[in-house]
């Protein structure tokens, strides 16, 4: 799927989610058109074998505000390390340990 060094430094997860990552403008091409106006407030969690900060740059720009979370997994990245590694491709970021307290915090957000 990928090669020279970047490609033998990631595992075989990271890999596919750094392909699905840099497909999704291509899959939903008019995607930010029909987002347009709309506030997207987006609850995040990631697993560590996943390709995190590419992921993040496709997603956040298109957010007003994002909200990074924990979810309940043993695998899962704690929300303010995840912040302290994808927070820079976000306008507004924080962190909430909490995945319910974080879907709480975006209904405030969204006014519900």
């Amino acid at each position: 799927m990928f090669s020279g060094p970047a490609a033998s430094n990631k595992s075989p997860s990271t890999q596919m989610s750094i392909s699905m990552a840099r497909t999704i403008p291509q899959r939903h091409a008019n995607c930010d058109e029909r987002l347009a106006g709309r506030r997207i407030i987006l609850v995040y969690g990631a697993m560590r074998d996943k390709a995190v900060d590419e992921i993040a740059g496709v997603l956040f720009p298109r957010a007003e505000h994002v909200i990074l979370t924990q979810p309940h997994q043993s695998r899962a990245i704690s929300a303010d390390v995840l912040a302290r590694m994808t927070c820079h491709h976000a306008a507004n970021c924080e962190s909430i340990a909490g995945a319910t307290l974080a879907i709480d915090r975006a209904l405030l957000l969204a006014g519900e």
